[in-house]
């Protein structure tokens, strides 16, 4: 009976044990994701800040500058700063589009389903089918007016 007992009790020890460790590799698993969705995050915010911050300053000290009768403004170095500016913002919107194709797997999933030739045939019939349920409900509308 002891021998019995003995047995019992080890193998639930064993078992909370292994159950242990499952959920603790559950839990790394949750918290390298939640390091990598934050740091992503992070990746993306900084990118955004480093790229729309030039366009900012320009835009304020150009605002500025030409309150003040007694500063004259470079305009051809206005005109450059600008320009810069503006091209980091470009590179902030094709920046985060190759982020978000290398880390999104249903924005992927999304992109492929827009740009296969089957949504546009699909999107149409949609289209087609709205407005046949639409006339279905109110047989009064029509798609063509009849102006004679």
């Amino acid at each position: 009976m002891v021998v019995v007992g003995l047995f019992v009790v080890f193998g639930l020890f064993f078992l909370v044990v292994r159950l242990f460790r499952i959920v603790m590799e559950l839990f790394l698993v949750v918290v390298g994701l939640f390091l990598v969705v934050v740091g992503l995050f992070v990746v993306v915010v900084r990118l955004f800040d480093v790229c729309q911050l030039p366009r900012l300053i320009v835009r304020v000290s150009t605002l500025l500058l030409q309150q003040s009768s007694a500063v004259h403004l470079n305009e051809e170095l206005v005109q450059r700063a600008t320009n810069i500016a503006s091209g980091l913002l470009v590179v902030n919107a094709t920046a985060n589009f190759f982020i978000y194709c290398l880390v999104g797997h249903s924005f992927r999933r999304g992109l492929a389903r827009l740009c296969s030739p089957r949504a546009a045939k699909s999107t149409t019939v949609t289209t087609e089918r709205r407005d046949e349920v639409l006339l279905e409900r109110n047989p009064r509308t029509s798609k063509a007016v009849d102006h004679t």
